[in-house]
């Protein structure tokens, strides 16, 4: 019967892991989008750096770093808001967990919450560095002393982004509506009432019983 149990809630579990996951990603992709444009915005900055001797992947470590930090500040909070959301989760649940099952924040979850959390910073930060360490000092210069934005090469990097946050989306809420429908689908037949026996024969009851018995 546990096992049985464990196993709904496994496939449960397996969805709304799939379903975060895909969320932190569309979280990740409109911050990238926004480090992007504050990066183009902080190209003169980077310009004078590289003017002074900074190499292009001291400029990438020091944006990289800023994003970490960003997405740290960020699952600062979420950790220190986790347990109470987990407590409102569960009062608003249909289904009363067992009283042997146990959720709650742990070793494993805050290790497991500090390695995506860095993940989530280069994700989101990798290509606004890219973008705002690719610079030519002069050139830099000269465009910000007109007030340009950046290339067209590097402005198209906004709607890769915008893109990608709008197919992610998409597939978040198809699959969440596609959820719903099969968990509301009626299958023709009576299922409420129904109970299940599940036996099990192991080789040890047929040797003593010298045979199979008889149902």
């Amino acid at each position: 019967m546990g096992e049985n149990w464990r196993g709904r809630v496994r496939t449960g579990s397996a969805i709304l892991l799939a379903a975060a996951v895909l969320l932190l990603l569309i979280a990740s992709v409109n911050i990238a989008g926004l480090l992007a444009a504050r990066a183009l915005d902080r190209r003169r900055e980077m310009a004078v750096r590289a003017a002074l001797g900074a190499e292009r992947r001291h400029l990438i470590g020091q944006l990289l770093l800023e994003a970490v930090l960003l997405a740290g500040v960020g699952g600062a909070i979420g950790a220190i808001a986790a347990p109470y959301v987990l407590d409102a989760f569960l009062a608003m649940s249909p289904i009363r967990l067992p009283t042997y099952v146990t959720l709650k924040p742990d070793a494993t979850w805050l290790t497991l919450a500090a390695v995506t959390i860095v993940l989530s910073g280069l994700v989101a930060g990798i290509a606004p560095a890219l973008v705002a360490s690719r610079v030519a000092p002069a050139d830099a210069l000269k465009q910000s002393s007109r007030g340009s934005v950046g290339r067209t090469g590097e402005r198209g990097w906004g709607g890769i982004l915008v893109a990608g946050e709008t197919t992610l989306t998409l597939v978040l809420l198809v699959g969440g509506l596609s959820y719903c429908t099969l968990a509301t689908f009626d299958p023709g037949y009576r299922i409420e009432g129904i109970s299940r026996l599940a036996v099990t024969i192991s080789r040890l009851d047929v040797s003593a019983a010298g045979s199979l018995p008889a149902f």
